[in-house]
């Protein structure tokens, strides 16, 4: 990338991207090692990017992000299980999914709650036999890494 190419973000526009984010929500994603393993904070990873003019594919922990010119940004997730469990959180939040979503199976269900499972598209099979890691219960952080190193519900 040339000097030309490379646009940063002025403070102003940052400041009003991050108004009302609550970091308290999103620190268990953005966690602090930032991918590397090290306990570089994530703010001075993402400062050493900008300093260096990559504003594209940067490797976090859990995805790598890319920051566009018009002021956005872009996460593609690394972990796909990771992706769907983040899918699932934010759909239920949103009442995309019906309560009983991972706490029942399909037969248990209404009509109307197995059309909205099956219009989610996912492997809801998987989902019931590994619920503990995807389904997040009200007041539970959405990731943590347990002494397996593997990712489940704290």
């Amino acid at each position: 990338m040339n000097l030309l190419e490379f646009y940063p973000t002025p403070p102003a526009l940052i400041d009003k991207m991050l108004d009302g984010v609550d970091f308290r929500e999103i620190a268990s994603v953005l966690e602090p090692s930032a991918g590397t393993g090290d306990d570089m904070p994530l703010g001075n990873k993402l400062e050493i990017a900008e300093y260096r003019q990559i504003s594209q594919n940067i490797q976090l922990k859990y995805f790598k992000v890319t920051f566009y010119k018009k002021g956005t940004c872009h996460l593609t997730f690394t972990d796909e299980m990771l992706l769907e469990k983040f899918n699932i959180f934010g759909s239920q939040r949103k009442g995309w999914l019906p309560p009983c979503y991972g706490r029942k199976s399909k037969k248990d269900m209404t009509e109307e709650e197995r059309t909205a499972v099956d219009s989610f598209g996912d492997d809801y099979g998987e989902i019931l036999r590994d619920k503990k890691y995807y389904i997040v219960e009200s007041g539970q952080l959405l990731l943590s890494e347990p002494e397996n190193g593997q990712l489940s519900i704290a």
